[in-house]
């Protein structure tokens, strides 16, 4: 459990999760990552800047889904066609 590489291959797992979708995987793994770090005093703050914003980046998604499912059909329609229009 304390494998030099153990925080390195967390925070890519983490990042995977969150891309494909697994917020509840993603959030568990980052905050268990983010607690490793704090636990083995890891002196890189980049990593833990990049953990912390991938947890709020978690919840911003779940807000917004939340805001979707409250919204009309016709709101719904409206915005997924924006989305694909963006691509």
């Amino acid at each position: 459990s304390y494998h030099p590489d153990t925080i390195d291959c967390m925070f890519k797992l983490a990042r995977c999760m969150y891309l494909c979708d697994d917020l509840d995987g993603c959030e568990d793994m980052a905050a268990s990552c983010l607690d490793r770090c704090r636990s083995l005093k890891h002196e890189n703050m980049g990593d833990q800047l990049q953990l912390k914003s991938m947890l709020d980046a978690v919840r911003r998604r779940r807000v917004q889904a939340l805001a979707f499912e409250r919204e009309s059909g016709d709101d719904l329609v409206l915005a997924m066609n924006l989305s694909l229009s963006m691509k």
